[in-house]
C-alpha cells in the first residue's frame, strides 16, 4: 500500500557535517575534525530549541542577527562567523544515496514530500537542489511557518498541509529528536544513519521489496 514518506532535508537528502563545514571555512582556526566537533556544538548549540540557530530556522532571527549572537557566544570574530554562514550553500548539496532510494521509493508509488528546519536564506539553493532530484510532491520550510521540529505543532501542521493522517506518515531525519517527536506524534518514525540503514528499516516495514 502506498504511503506518504516524509523526509528530513539537511542531513538526509543533503549533505550535512557541521564539524567538516566550519574546519573547511575556518582552517586557520581549526586543526583537527575534533576540534571542529566541539566547535560545531557550541556554534549550532546542538540545535536546541531556544538557541539562536533554532530562532533562525525558526525564521524569526536574521542572518546578521544570528551571526552577531554566535560570534558572541563562541568569541570568533564576526567575520568568521560570516564565512561559515555563507559557506552552507556550497555544503548543502544532493547526496547521490539518498537520491536513489528517493527514486525507488517514487517507483514503488509512495507519496515523498519533506518536512525541514531551514533557514529562510538558503532556502532558494536548496531548491534548486530538490527541483533538479524532482521527486517531492510538496514540502514544508520551517522559517515559512515560524514553527521547527521537534515542536508537536509542526508535525500536526504538516498533517494538514500533506493532508495524510499520522499512522500513513513514515518519517526519516538524521536527529534524534526530531524523531521522538514524530513518534509521540502516532507517527511511524526512524532515526537516518545512511541510506543504506534506512532501505533496510523501510524494507521491514514493507514499503519495499528486494
Amino acid at each position: 500500500m502506498a504511503s506518504t514518506v516524509v523526509f528530513d532535508l539537511g542531513g538526509v537528502v543533503l549533505n550535512w557535517q557541521p564539524a567538516e563545514l566550519l574546519l573547511a571555512n575556518l582552517p586557520d582556526r581549526l586543526s583537527s575534525i575534533g576540534q571542529a566537533r566541539e566547535l560545531a556544538a557550541d556554534f549550532f548549540e546542538s540545535f536546541r530549541p531556544g538557541g539562536a540557530w533554532a530562532e533562525f530556522d525558526r525564521g524569526v532571527l536574521s542572518i546578521d542577527e544570528v551571526a552577531a549572537h554566535i560570534a558572541l557566544r563562541t568569541s570568533l570574530p564576526l567575520d568568521a562567523v560570516a564565512a561559515v554562514m555563507h559557506g552552507i550553500p556550497a555544503h548543502l548539496q544532493l547526496r547521490t544515496d539518498t537520491a536513489c532510494l528517493l527514486l525507488e521509493l517514487k517507483a514503488a508509488g509512495h507519496r515523498l514530500v519533506f518536512l525541514s528546519n531551514m533557514p529562510a536564506p538558503y532556502i532558494a539553493h536548496v531548491q534548486t537542489q530538490l527541483d533538479a532530484l524532482a521527486v517531492f510532491e510538496r514540502g514544508i520550510y520551517s522559517s515559512d511557518i515560524r514553527l521547527i521540529k521537534p515542536e508537536d505543532e509542526i508535525f500536526a501542521f504538516a498533517l494538514r498541509e500533506f493532508g495524510c493522517r499520522a499512522e500513513d506518515c513514515f518519517f526519516l531525519d538524521d536527529n534524534a529528536a526530531n524523531v521522538a517527536a514524530a513518534t509521540r506524534s502516532g507517527w511511524h518514525a526512524l532515526q537516518f544513519l545512511d541510506a543504506w540503514q534506512a532501505r533496510r528499516e523501510l524494507l521491514a516495514q514493507g514499503l519495499l521489496a528486494d
